[in-house]
């Protein structure tokens, strides 16, 4: 694991973690990409997407952006080899590289949009990974975080049993290692330090009245990066819980855009 990012994943739980950011990806993926098209990613010809993951996100993207080339990178090899047996290099318009945002393998200013989603929750020095994605991406580019913020991400009504112990007990467990689970409200003050003009900070609210139940359990549990074993005992507690009390479920992301100046 790379010193300066708290995410790692055990290799008995990895495809367990697969497929939960495949559900995570198939729930959030319709706001996430109307803010993508309204931010300039269809004029996109040289996209990177940074933390890409086992490939589910550069899937969609390959749909949203059939006319750019993805370069997509991630730190885990895993990821990568996961994603380039399932889209290999998508005709031509995919790259995968297995490598960290602190050290981008990529020409200055080679890029013309950069999207990094759940990653900078990981990053140690945030600011600094900024600046080296301000780097790779051409003057004018967009650089779009999407990211959670503990404190306004979760909500269920009415409460889970202990959630907001369980809640501070991982972001602590993840602070240890170098993250941040608040870094929703910082994202502004990253760009904007890393050297980008801050254009955009909206929030993405999804509500359980709209989309059902089950979406936020497949997507948030369970919860890579405890114990193992504890995963699935609060997975399945959840699950008992939102059948039996049926309670109002929403969850907040927050993203923000900045324009290389």
């Amino acid at each position: 694991m790379d010193s300066n990012q708290s995410y790692s994943v055990a290799q008995a739980q990895f495809a367990q973690e697969a497929q939960r950011l495949r559900a995570q990806v198939a729930f959030t993926w319709p706001q996430e990409a109307a803010r993508l098209r309204g931010w300039g990613a269809a004029e996109s010809a040289q996209f990177l997407e940074l933390g890409s993951g086992p490939g589910y996100v550069t899937e969609r993207l390959l749909d949203l952006l059939p006319a750019a080339h993805i370069t997509a990178l991630d730190l885990d090899p895993r990821m990568t080899t996961y994603a380039d047996e399932m889209l290999g290099d998508a005709g031509g318009h995919r790259t995968g590289l297995t490598a960290s945002i602190m050290a981008l393998p990529l020409p200055d200013a080679s890029h013309d949009f950069a999207l990094a989603r759940y990653l900078f929750q990981h990053l140690s020095d945030p600011v600094g990974a900024a600046r080296e994605v301000w780097r790779a991406l051409a003057p004018g580019s967009p650089f779009v975080i999407i990211d959670t913020d503990d404190a306004w991400s979760i909500l269920l009504d009415p409460p889970f049993p202990d959630d907001q112990r369980q809640r501070l007990a991982q972001a602590m467990h993840q602070a240890l290692r170098g993250g941040n689970r608040f870094v929703g409200r910082r994202l502004p003050h990253i760009l904007s330090h890393a050297g980008f003009r801050v254009t955009h900070f909206e929030t993405i609210l999804l509500h359980s009245e709209l989309v059902g139940s089950a979406p936020f359990l497949d997507a948030l549990a369970p919860l890579v990066g405890q114990e193992e074993g504890v995963e699935d005992s609060r997975a399945k507690a959840l699950r008992a819980f939102v059948a039996e009390h049926h309670p109002l479920v929403m969850l907040q992301l927050f993203a923000a855009r900045g324009i290389k100046s």
